[in-house]
């Protein structure tokens, strides 16, 4: 998706979730395709929502992450807040 996507999209999610909801997310950076119409989905998502962790275990495809606007706990990884 292009950045422009994803960021309406989280827009809308981040007006729209309960509060205490989180998002599960799990893209993989396609942003070196060098076309607009990739982007990298973890960049965007950064940009609003205030924490995320990245869920524990293995994966295939793109590191699958939690976002909330509240402090996060999972597993044994802590959240990450934005700057």
């Amino acid at each position: 998706m292009a950045t422009s996507e994803v960021s309406r999209y989280a827009s809308f999610l981040r007006r729209n979730l309960a509060l205490g909801a989180k998002l599960f997310e799990q893209n993989f950076d396609n942003s070196h395709v060098g076309s607009p119409s990739f982007c990298n989905p973890t960049a965007v998502l950064a940009q609003h929502f205030d924490h995320h962790t990245p869920v524990p275990g293995m994966y295939i495809k793109g590191r699958p992450r939690v976002w909330s606007n509240q402090l996060l706990k999972v597993g044994s990884n802590h959240s990450t807040r934005r700057d």
